[in-house]
């Protein structure tokens, strides 16, 4: 009976006729997505064929909205709310007031740590492209000194330039893609909630440091200051939590590469990851620029979400180690362990060309009230240019995203050789056309070439600076000056004795240089004699535009690369501009008051602004904690004392008297 009425609805069933299919609606096609067990395998492709035809609008949005939520995939949240359940509660309330004492003293003790492996990072990074700018530039210099032609320095210089940038692009292509651009974004993504996988790995630490040395060393117009915020986070992660993923990957016999709690192990949840990546940021910024307080308010400001108070002055502790290692390993490179003890530490900023007591800062950090006009309208001009680089930027990244996606490596790796050599070739053609100029005056070139130490140089990355002081010679110098004290900051090139090239001042020599020169040069001329020396104005405009066109096609290359340094010399061109040209008008109405050219600089703020906002961030200023040193050298005050002899038109009878100052000959 049973199977009898079966077979009744078997053939009602079929008698009955078919349904036209209909098309599935919106939500059909997405459903699959939100069941936690689909009951079959889900094509969406498939069914947006089926449903839709290929020409219709709706069928592109829908394949872009599933675009976005596979590559969701490779995202993670982090889970930053404290741990509050019956065994979370259980253990705190059987741990000793010892345990937590160790626990806080840990805390203290890695964030030192971090600051500490921060500053001999860094010194490393320095090391490096102090080295390879040596081994470029001064190769040049010296060939063109040497009366060498067009090609054999322009080979030489290119072939480097290729060879450094195929290091640094095969870093990202085929070691770690996560380690182009600067990171800074992505360390924000972090801070505020969304891991990236393999962003905070040791894998990427080093193809990040080793990448901006060969990037800095090719000659792209990029910096090492964005980068060290990504490596600072991941050295900060990894002290603080005392352990490592990738190396316990790599150590065989499945054994872990993590402290126990007795040796710092304590800090393994998502929150305390994050601060000490916080701190890591902060101390990266802050070994960049030499500058504890900017590091710290860089973190505050644009890294972590929220204020706390202890992450303020355990990032404070780490800034101020860091620095302080950097500046110490830096004296031991220079001088040796002898004279060690005796430096004076304070004495050399980050991107400062003298010393403190050479420039006398506190004697021309001055302005006049009908300056602030002149201000508002550089912050002006700044942000017009902030918003042309970044509607240029779009454009270029939106090219390059179709043309050079990051799964094409070698067509990566070749874009970063091309932008590398064509970067060199420009500079290169601007120093070889560039009209040559006569040396200052012997006694103007005296206060120009001023230098206390040889410490500056190696802040500045090499290049002429250090071949100079290596006894390049005549290949750094003018050509003017005597064979012990070359013009360093003047280069022959290929003019004639007595000349300077005018361009290849700022395009032949590493950016970070060409920033020093910009800002600070001429800084000791006696203010009666500031009128004698002006950079040439066609030479800064030039360095301008092309640092700024080549910061757009630039930024966003498969290599490890910052943008805070180019963006700097773009409004320290500018602002230095802006000076000169003030100047120039004061002095055709015929007015005499001084004007201190190279102090209308605050340029760069404004520039450095609009890189910022281009990265969701802000303005921000660096300051320095450390002192002056307390004692003059003996030096100094001859040449104080000289300086105001000139100034007021009087003569010192007691010039070789050294005991009045009251410090002695030593301090």
């Amino acid at each position: 009976m049973c199977e009898k009425n079966e077979r009744e609805r078997e053939n009602q069933n079929s008698r009955r006729p078919a349904r036209p299919l209909s098309p599935p609606s919106s939500l059909d096609l997405f459903r699959p997505l939100f069941l936690s067990h689909p009951p079959r395998p889900f094509a969406p492709s498939l069914v947006i064929r089926r449903a839709l035809p290929p020409n219709q609008p709706s069928n592109q949005e829908s394949r872009e909205t599933l675009a976005r939520l596979k590559r969701m995939a490779g995202f993670e949240s982090q889970d930053f709310d404290p741990l509050d359940n019956d065994v979370e509660r259980e253990f705190r309330a059987h741990r000793t007031e010892a345990e937590y004492s160790a626990e806080e003293a840990w805390r203290w003790a890695l964030a030192c740590a971090i600051g500490v492996a921060m500053g001999c990072f860094a010194f490393a990074v320095d090391w490096g492209i102090d080295k390879l700018n040596d081994a470029r530039y001064l190769r040049v210099l010296r060939a063109a000194a040497g009366g060498a032609g067009f090609w054999r320095p322009y080979l030489t210089f290119v072939s480097m330039a290729a060879a450094f940038a195929a290091v640094a692009g095969a870093l990202v292509s085929f070691g770690e893609p996560l380690a182009a651009g600067s990171g800074i974004a992505e360390v924000k993504t972090y801070l505020n909630g969304v891991h990236i996988r393999g962003l905070l790995t040791v894998r990427t630490l080093a193809a990040k440091l080793a990448g901006v040395v060969f990037s800095i060393g090719a000659g792209l117009v990029a910096g090492k200051e964005g980068p060290f915020v990504h490596g600072g986070g991941i050295v900060g992660g990894g002290i603080g939590s005392m352990g490592s993923q990738t190396l316990t990957r790599w150590l065989p016999g499945g054994r872990r590469a993590a402290a126990p709690r007795r040796w710092g192990g304590y800090f393994r949840s998502d929150a305390d990851h994050r601060d000490f990546v916080a701190v890591g940021t902060a101390a990266g910024v802050a070994t960049a620029f030499a500058a504890p307080i900017g590091g710290l308010l860089f973190t505050i400001e644009e890294g972590a979400s929220f204020y706390s108070t202890s992450i303020f002055w355990r990032g404070f502790l780490a800034t101020g180690s860091g620095v302080l290692t950097l500046h110490a390993l830096v004296e031991l490179h220079d001088h040796g362990a002898a004279r060690a003890a005796a430096a004076h530490f304070g004495r050399y900023r980050d991107f400062g060309l003298y010393a403190d007591s050479l420039a006398f800062y506190g004697s021309r950090m001055f302005y006049y009230f009908w300056d602030v006009p002149i201000f508002c309208l550089m912050g002006v001009a700044g942000g017009v240019g902030g918003a042309a680089f970044v509607a240029a930027n779009v454009r270029v990244t939106a090219w390059r995203a179709r043309a050079v996606p990051p799964a094409a490596r070698w067509r990566r790796l070749a874009e970063v050789v091309a932008v590398a050599v064509a970067t060199a070739t420009l500079f290169y053609l601007a120093a070889w056309s560039s009209p040559c100029l006569g040396l200052p005056a012997p006694d103007d070139l005296r206060f120009l070439e001023a230098s206390e130490d040889a410490d500056d140089a190696f802040y500045a990355g090499g290049g002429a600076e250090s071949g100079a002081r290596s006894g390049g010679g005549d290949a750094a110098g003018g050509g003017g000056g005597s064979a012990s004290a070359p013009a360093t900051h003047f280069p022959r090139l290929w003019c004639p004795p007595g000349q300077y090239s005018s361009a290849g001042q700022l395009a032949l020599t590493p950016l970070s240089q060409a920033l020093r020169l910009i800002v600070h040069l001429g800084e000791p001329l006696p203010e009666a004699r500031q009128d004698a020396f002006s950079l040439h104005a066609p030479s800064l405009v030039f360095f301008g535009l092309a640092c700024l066109g080549c910061m757009c096609v630039t930024n966003g290359v498969g290599a490890s690369t910052g943008m805070f340094v180019p963006a700097l010399a773009v409004g320290a061109a500018g602002g230095r501009l802006t000076g000169q040209g003030v100047r120039w008008v004061l002095r055709a109405f015929g007015i005499r008051l001084p004007v201190v050219s190279f102090f209308f600089r605050w340029g760069p703020e404004s520039v450095d602004g609009k890189n910022s906002r281009g990265q969701g961030g802000g303005t921000h200023s660096y300051l320095s904690l450390f002192p002056k040193t307390q004692f003059e050298p003996r030096v100094h005050r001859r040449l104080r004392r000289r300086r105001s002899r000139e100034l007021h038109g009087r003569r010192d009878e007691d010039d070789a008297d050294d005991d009045g100052d009251g410090h002695g000959d030593h301090g």
